[in-house]
């Protein structure tokens, strides 16, 4: 018997069901919810149309809709989207949080992995990855600001260790990764030029002051995890581009390990303009030309 695909009115979850079965009520596995087995008018892409939603308690036809309580829906879409999300599923994540948005669009969570998905898991320009992180790192700040407001010490502790500051480590870990790929392409290609240096410079600065708010983040509410504020603040000192970044970073270090060798600033070497470089060459020509003729001149002279 033909199948038709059906989606739960409430929670968008997919199913494949025998066209007999059609006009039934059943449960939807993911949301518990009782529903009407209708065939899809529309894409799977498309949210399911919102007159399948009734919100009064009045006496009416209830053949065609499902009765859902706001609490209860919202509560079952953060618990599909923090699913799809853990289990790396971002597509179906940031549709379920676009979902929760138009409910609950005060709620820091949804605007706050969505950013992440985008910044740690998007297909970023070399020449945007700073601006990305950027866009991240003001994002973080709304994020913690909204935390403090809204919970208490131990639930704010647990959102911000098991959810915003590791994925904004892991958004941090794969912008570098990404750079480094796209730096040894640029390298192999052999168009290293200084537009590409400036670029570097920008991107690896903006990427170490996240690094930077993540730990300093973790030092304010997790001081007694010293090793990791701290071995974060060490790799800045080592990778950052920027005198003022890697002193100010060197000095937090300095305060709880007064012994520790700071290394020096990276420098990346500046790229000569190909122009002024065949100028100097044909100067240098010129000179030794100009020698040369010299000391024939003075070879006739002495015969």
């Amino acid at each position: 018997m033909a199948t038709v695909k059906i989606h739960c009115p409430n929670c968008h979850q997919e199913y494949d069901v025998d066209q007999a079965e059609l006009g039934h009520d059943a449960e939807c596995e993911a949301c518990k919810k009782t529903f009407v087995l209708q065939a899809d008018v529309e894409s799977s892409e498309t949210p399911p149309s919102q007159n399948m939603v009734v919100e009064s308690d009045d006496d009416i036809d209830v053949s065609n809709t499902v009765k859902i309580d706001d609490k209860e829906k919202l509560a079952n879409l953060y618990t599909l989207a923090r699913r799809e999300f853990k289990i790396g599923n971002y597509k179906d994540a940031i549709w379920y949080y676009k979902k929760i948005i138009m409910d609950d669009p005060d709620n820091w969570e949804p605007v706050f992995v969505m950013r992440f998905i985008k910044a740690g898991h998007g297909t970023q320009k070399w020449e945007n990855i700073a601006d990305e992180v950027s866009t991240f790192s003001k994002e973080l700040d709304e994020t913690i600001r909204l935390i403090e407001k809204t919970t208490d010490e131990n639930e704010r502790n647990d959102l911000l260790s098991d959810m915003v500051l590791p994925s904004s480590l892991e958004v941090c870990n794969t912008q570098m990764d990404g750079m480094k790929q796209i730096l040894d392409s640029i390298n192999q290609l052999n168009t290293w030029n200084q537009e590409n240096r400036e670029i570097l410079i920008k991107n690896t600065n903006s990427i170490m002051l996240l690094y930077e708010k993540v730990a300093d983040l973790y030092r304010k509410y997790f001081q007694k995890d010293r090793t990791t504020y701290l071995d974060l603040w060490k790799m800045i000192c080592e990778n950052v581009l920027s005198e003022e970044i890697h002193h100010r970073v060197a000095s937090k270090i300095k305060r709880l390990e007064p012994n520790y060798a700071v290394p020096p600033v990276k420098e990346i070497p500046a790229v000569r303009n190909p122009a002024i470089r065949l100028v100097i060459i044909g100067i240098s020509i010129l000179i030794g030309l100009a020698c040369l003729g010299c000391l024939i001149a003075w070879i006739c002279m002495k015969h």
